[in-house]
Parts: structure tokens; C-alpha cells; sequence
């Protein structure tokens, strides 16, 4: 090189140098935006507030485009200006602020540059910079319920009522498994008709986006219940001072029981019922159906008074109304014949051929069959006519 000084026309041609030329950094836009499923199902029906926690060094590649990422360095900012400044950097693991966001990729040139002096040179301008878009994509909202009931036959092996499980999603937007307990999937539909009680999940996935966000796994269970199968009986003897009913119910179910209409409990014993027809009624606690079992208590009052104010106007034998050829007696305290009735008809008032009798105590036979052994039984008993 040559120093010429237009004063004194002296020049100097010693002074020796080189130059050294550096490719630039280059900072490439990625084609696609950095897109994450939300970790988070929202439901506040605001997707600009959906954040989640974002690797930026994934973007390192895309950002460099080919560039040796040995050579440079990529740092991400929020705003150009603290990019131009190289201040504030945002850190490798961020959390988007709102949805979408877009940040700044800086690429800096990392290799080191000496002068002629051995001085190392500022290489802090040899920059570039360019956007990167963070999107979070919202996670499939789905409603189901935790438990189930499927109601079966009394024999448990026939289903009474489908069981439709609905989700509420188009079969169009989402991806469906349906699997059991076993990991086997059992369907692929926006619903599903479980034929058998046991443990389920369900993965939802959105098939209208690349990332195909899934939903939480959804788990529920399916629980079997059946009707009950009911028996009831009359536990104490015909014509008893205290009348006790007992009723069971079995199944897959849970029970309660009710009398003659009457208030519901989880006990089947019926104690001090009245005497004459009762029906028992059990009913599955799940909604799967009822059983009823008619009952008849037998018993006959121990007073007549035909006075007409509607009380014991009538006497009859209770409970063998059912019987056809149950057989009533009536007979005076001398053994006379007054009166033979059915249990199923009127009953007697008290008359012999139209003449009201004394007040009196009158015997009676009744043949009839015992309901609980179904052996024919004759009682002879009295009661009182008062007038």
C-alpha cells in the first residue's frame, strides 16, 4: 500500500495489510407458525388468553435455515427494538402472553474478527432479525359424565334400555376412541352404546387442526343394574295378634320397598300390617325397573255392630276373598246354622230371614287353604254382636 503526503511529497509504500471478508448473518422467517396445543381445556370462550410454555430453541433451525448453527447465534425478543438493541431477551422456555404472539428472532454473526492491530473487532452490527409467530391451539371441550348405569334383564344378559353416551361433537371435526378396561378400542363414533358394565376412557382429538390437539382422557364407568327379582310372604300364621309381611328383593340392583303405595325404605319387613289384601313393591334405586308381589293377610273382626254408622256393619272372614272355595259358617252360641257366606261377597249384618238377632256372641267355621303351605286349614272361632 502506498501513503502519499500532498505537502511534503513524501509517501512511504511499506505499510502492509490484509482483508478479510465474513458472510453476513441471515435470519429466515419459518414458513409456519409455531403452533402448541393448549395444556389447559378452556372455557371461557376467549382463545386470545390460551398460553402455554414454548421452546424457543426449536425454532433455531428453521430460523438459520441452513446457516452453521456453530457460527451464529439466535436470540428471541418481544419487540423490535430490544432486538436491535440485543437487551432483554427473552428466555428458551416462554410462556406466550397473548395468543397469537409475535416475537423477534435476532441471528448474530459468532466469529470473531482481529484487525491489523491484533485488536478483536465489534461484530455486534453483523445482524439480522426476523419474526416468529406463537400460536396455541385450544383443546376439545368434552362433557361427559364420570358414571353410568345400563339397565339389564332380570337375568342380566339382555340390555331393557340402550345406554347412548353423547358427546356433543361433530364426527366431522373431532377423532374418537372409545376403549375398555383392557386398552381394546371399543368405538370410534361422537357417541357410544356400551353393551357390558366395566371401566372406560375416552380420547378426543380435533381433527380440523395438524396438531390434532387432544382432550384430556376422559374416564368413566358403566355400572350394571337389573329389576328385582321379589318375593314376599306373610311370616306370621293366619289370624295372629301381630301381622308381620317379609319381602326380599335380589338382583344386581339396589332396593328400596313400599306397601300398599305407601312410603318408601330400605327394609322389607312390614310389621302390625292390617289384615286383607296388601301388595308389596320393590323398585331398583338406579331406575331399572319394579317388581310387586300381592299378599293377603287373613283375620276376622272381633265385633258386629250393624248400627249403620259404617263401622263393623258387616262381618266378614279378611283376606280369603281370593279363595272361591273358601266356606264361611255362621252358627248361634246353641250350634244353629244362621248363615253360610263367601268371603268374596257382602258379609253378614247380624239378621236371621230378615230379624235382627240379639246381641250375642255367634261361632263360626271358615275352611280355606293356608297361603303359606298351601294346605287346606279349618278354623272355629267366635266373635261379638253388639247392637
Amino acid at each position: 500500500m502506498r501513503v502519499f503526503n500532498n505537502i511534503t511529497r513524501c509517501e512511504n509504500t511499506q505499510l502492509q495489510f490484509s482483508l478479510e471478508v465474513h458472510e453476513a448473518a441471515q435470519a429466515t422467517k419459518p414458513l409456519d407458525s409455531y403452533v402448541l396445543c393448549d395444556d389447559n381445556v378452556e372455557t371461557d370462550g376467549d382463545p386470545t388468553n390460551d398460553s402455554v410454555q414454548f421452546d424457543l430453541s426449536t425454532q433455531d433451525g428453521l430460523v438459520l435455515n441452513g446457516q452453521a448453527p456453530s457460527d451464529y447465534t439466535v436470540s428471541y425478543y418481544a419487540n423490535q427494538a430490544d432486538a436491535d438493541q440485543g437487551i432483554n431477551a427473552l428466555p428458551t422456555l416462554y410462556e406466550n402472553e397473548i395468543n397469537p404472539q409475535v416475537i423477534i428472532a435476532r441471528v448474530d454473526n459468532d466469529l470473531q474478527v482481529l484487525d491489523v492491530t491484533g485488536s478483536l473487532v465489534d461484530s455486534s452490527v453483523c445482524y439480522e432479525t426476523t419474526t416468529v409467530t406463537l400460536e396455541v391451539n385450544p383443546l376439545p371441550i368434552v362433557d361427559i359424565d364420570m358414571d353410568y348405569i345400563l339397565c339389564l334383564d332380570t337375568n342380566g344378559t339382555q340390555v331393557l334400555a340402550p345406554l347412548n353416551i353423547e358427546t356433543g361433537l361433530s364426527a366431522i371435526d373431532y377423532t374418537f376412541i372409545w376403549s375398555d378396561a383392557a386398552g381394546a378400542v371399543v368405538g370410534t363414533g361422537s357417541s357410544y352404546a356400551p353393551s357390558q358394565g366395566g371401566n372406560y376412557t375416552l380420547e378426543v382429538f380435533d381433527a380440523t387442526l395438524f396438531t390434532q390437539c387432544a382432550a384430556p382422557v376422559e374416564v368413566f364407568t358403566v355400572t350394571e343394574s337389573t329389576p328385582p327379582l321379589l318375593t314376599a310372604q306373610v311370616s306370621t300364621a293366619a289370624f295372629a295378634s301381630t301381622h308381620v309381611i317379609q319381602a326380599a328383593a335380589t338382583g344386581l340392583g339396589i332396593y328400596e320397598y313400599s306397601l300398599d303405595q305407601g312410603p318408601w325404605g330400605d327394609s322389607g319387613m312390614f310389621i302390625d300390617v292390617t289384615p286383607g289384601e296388601h301388595v308389596v313393591t320393590a323398585r331398583d334405586l338406579n331406575g331399572c325397573g319394579e317388581a310387586q308381589e300381592l299378599l293377603y293377610i287373613i283375620d276376622y273382626p272381633l265385633y258386629l255392630t250393624p248400627n249403620g254408622d259404617g263401622y263393623n256393619d258387616i262381618w266378614n272372614i279378611v283376606g280369603v276373598a281370593n279363595q272361591a272355595n273358601a266356606k264361611i259358617l255362621i252358627f248361634d252360641r246353641y250350634g244353629k246354622l244362621l248363615k253360610q257366606i263367601s268371603p268374596s261377597g257382602s258379609g253378614w249384618d247380624g239378621t236371621y230371614n230378615g230379624a235382627q238377632l240379639p246381641s250375642s256372641d255367634y261361632w263360626f267355621t271358615l275352611e280355606y287353604t293356608d297361603p303359606t303351605t298351601g294346605n287346606p286349614e279349618m278354623l272355629r272361632a267366635h266373635f261379638s254382636l253388639k247392637r
